[in-house]
């Protein structure tokens, strides 16, 4: 999540052709070197070892399927929010539940009985209501009013979330840690402010930042 706001400049550039400034290629490099300093602890030869490297670059899919998800809502301007949410959430379900009986087929995943659904029905209840669709529809009404660029940036308070609730667990990070977590918030402010200077010295744009749409409505 935390180097969301830097693939977001790269996919940005794959979907639209806005190529990014030179320097987001180098800062994301530096961000996914934090990333791995803070996944490994500074070990980058167990990166794969007890095949926790799939996992790692399932996550790495996942948040590039989520900017790519989150970019894919400007597309659609005259769509409300709501109705992004609910038909990408609807078109979602067919290729869960095709994963889901497919896992259950190939016996890599067992059907839960009712009894098992019944002992996590808060978490559920949590999890689809809150988590899913409130969550889902703010986020995508925020990147509405401030940008998806901006928006992205917003995912980083997901980590630091994480840091401080295992510090209050009584987990102790080791330092190569927060030295990993230290490159990727470097990077992220750095490449927002390299954005934000091409922005500024962009032809027809000198001067001036671009304006969220909501604030872009507002003046016109």
């Amino acid at each position: 999540m935390a180097t969301q706001p830097l693939i977001a400049a790269v996919a940005a550039w794959w979907l639209r052709g806005v190529r990014p400034p030179r320097a987001t290629f180098a800062l994301l490099g530096v961000a996914f070197l934090g990333v791995a300093l803070v996944v490994t602890k500074g070990k980058p030869t167990g990166l794969f070892a007890g095949g926790t490297g799939v996992g790692d670059l399932l996550m790495l899919l996942g948040a590039v399927s989520w900017v790519v998800y989150t970019l894919g809502a400007a597309e659609f301007p005259a769509w409300s929010p709501l109705r992004y949410t609910t038909l990408t959430c609807l078109l979602s379900l067919p290729a869960i539940f095709g994963v889901a009986v497919l896992a259950a087929a190939t016996g890599y995943a067992s059907t839960p009985s009712l009894a098992d659904v019944e002992s996590v029905h808060w978490q559920l209840a949590y999890i689809i209501g809150i988590s899913s669709v409130l969550a889902v529809l703010s986020w995508n009404t925020g990147n509405r009013l401030i940008g998806a660029t901006n928006g992205v940036l917003f995912i980083n308070f997901v980590p630091v979330t994480v840091f401080a609730i295992r510090i209050a667990q009584g987990h102790r990070f080791q330092p190569i840690e927060f030295v990993g977590a230290g490159l990727v918030i470097a990077a992220l402010i750095l490449n927002n402010v390299v954005a934000r200077q091409a922005a500024m010295t962009a032809p027809g744009n000198r001067g001036a930042l671009p304006l969220p749409r909501a604030a872009a409505r507002a003046q016109g």
